[in-house]
Parts: C-alpha cells; sequence; structure tokens
C-alpha cells in the first residue's frame, strides 16, 4: 500500500519547486521599451524571505560581491532589501522598468520599479542603475540571485537569456570564474560549470506585443544537481523555448495555462508580506 501510495504521489513530487521562478517577462521593441516588466512567482510551500535576493540584466553580476557593476547605461542591478517583502506561497510580484509607463500601459501600479520614475510605486535598492535601464529586444538576459553579503560567490536562482545564438556572448556563463569576495579569508572560491552558451536554449522575444509565460511551473529539462543555483540547479540547462510561450501580457497573475484567465489576481504588497 505504501508502495502505491508513493507511485500515485511521485508525479506531484517531480513538479514540486523548490525555489522562486521567474513566470513572466516583457521585452518590448525599443519604441516601446520603457514598458518591460519581469514577474516573479513563488511555486513553493513556504514563504520567501526576499531580503538577500537580486535583480540583474547583465551576465558580469557576480562581480557585485566586490562592489564592481556594469557602467553600461543600459544595464541595471537591484536587490530587495529596502522592499521588506516575504513573497506567500503562490503568489506573485512584477518590476517594472519604468513604474510610469507601466502604470499608463496596464492601467495599475508595478509592485516594484527600477528607473523611479513613479511617486506612487515602490523603487528596488539600486545597486547599479544605467541613465536609461533596458531589456533589449534582440538580445539579453534576466537573473535573479541571491548573495548573504559575506561569501565569494552568489546563488542563481532563476535565469532566462533571449535572442539568436548570435547574441550568445550577452547571456550567462560562470563556468570556472573565481572570486575572493569579502569574506574572513583571501582564498578565492569557483564557480562550477554553468551550461555553455552556445548551448543555451533561449527563446526570442515575442512581436506583437506578447510577453514570454512560463507554461507551469516545470524547469524544462534542466539539470537539478551540481549546479551553481541556490538549491543546486544549474540554472542555465533550462530549455526556455520549451519552458515559455508567447502570448498576451498579464502582469500581477501566473497560471499553468497562460492566458486562461486563471492566474493569481493581483491587489498589492504592504511592507512586509505579498498577499494576493
Amino acid at each position: 500500500m505504501k508502495f502505491i501510495l508513493f507511485l500515485f504521489l511521485m508525479p506531484v513530487l517531480l513538479l514540486a519547486q523548490d525555489h522562486l521562478l521567474i513566470s513572466e517577462i516583457l521585452i518590448p521593441p525599443d519604441t516601446e521599451s520603457r514598458t518591460a516588466f519581469i514577474e516573479i512567482y513563488n511555486p513553493t510551500d513556504q514563504s520567501v524571505d526576499m531580503s538577500q535576493y537580486f535583480l540583474a540584466n547583465y551576465n558580469t553580476y557576480y562581480n557585485m560581491v566586490n562592489g564592481q557593476y556594469s557602467t553600461n547605461t543600459i544595464h541595471f542591478l537591484c536587490d530587495f532589501s529596502s522592499a521588506g517583502v516575504s513573497l506567500s506561497p503562490g503568489k506573485n510580484l512584477v518590476v517594472a522598468l519604468d513604474g510610469s509607463a507601466f502604470r499608463e500601459k496596464f492601467g495599475k501600479a508595478a509592485d516594484f520599479e527600477i528607473a523611479g520614475t513613479d511617486p506612487d510605486t515602490p523603487d528596488l535598492n539600486a545597486r547599479y542603475v544605467g541613465s536609461n535601464p533596458t531589456l533589449e529586444f534582440t538580445r539579453g538576459m534576466v537573473v535573479l540571485f541571491t548573495w548573504d553579503g559575506n561569501s565569494d560567490l552568489v546563488q542563481d536562482v532563476d535565469y532566462i537569456p533571449w535572442g539568436l545564438l548570435p547574441f550568445s556572448s550577452y547571456w550567462m556563463d560562470k563556468s570556472g570564474v573565481s572570486v575572493d569576495g569579502p569574506d574572513a579569508d583571501a582564498t578565492p572560491s569557483t564557480y562550477k560549470d554553468d551550461l555553455a552558451v552556445s548551448q543555451q536554449k533561449a527563446p526570442i522575444a515575442p512581436t506583437g506585443g506578447l510577453s514570454l509565460q512560463r507554461l507551469g511551473i516545470t524547469e524544462i529539462n534542466e539539470t537539478a544537481t551540481d549546479g551553481n543555483g541556490l538549491t543546486g540547479h544549474n540554472e542555465a540547462t533550462e530549455d526556455w523555448q520549451q519552458s515559455f510561450v508567447a502570448t498576451t501580457p498579464s502582469p500581477g497573475s501566473f497560471s499553468e495555462v497562460p492566458g486562461d484567465g486563471t492566474g493569481t489576481a493581483w491587489l498589492a504588497p504592504d511592507t512586509v508580506d505579498v498577499e494576493a
């Protein structure tokens, strides 16, 4: 009986997720670049304290442990330390690049913004924000990661690249990179191998005003062990061409079938928790 019960539950266990996910991303063409947003979803059964979580759109983000940041005007690296966010199970939050442009397009406020244009939308804490933070339509990446403020290495939580293979140099690969961060010793630590950018299965940003939305919570074909992820995953191995679909933007909601109208309705966060 126990064996039969285990077999019955096994598909559920295999589908369970143990970390936050980037569930939707709008990468608009240059003429509408200010309307871009990133949605983050909690598929776990526990609230997640995001005070040590970071969001960046460039591939040398890991150098931030030594206070080194990009100088590119379109790049950003922000953290949630000042937001007081504990993301509840089954809930999501939306980060707009430009809070004012997001409100104008979608008729509501994002939960947080990067550019600081809307006085009624809380800003993420800017470690570095260029003068024109942008998700480039032709190529780019976004990574959600954690850092404890002391270790040599950061830990990836979720990552999505986009664009054609000739633009793969814009994507993430920390394989073999050694970093000596602010910890007490002078010994560098080395990242495990990510998947080479030439093998990453990045989607192309959709046209027609569509966003990329996660098709369920399974990170298709992602290696779950021996990676640089928070829970040991190799976040560069996901097949985003299969796990994301292009559909009508629905910021602040998540459904395992994007566009079916059954997602999580978003109201507003308070300063402590994110509720729906």
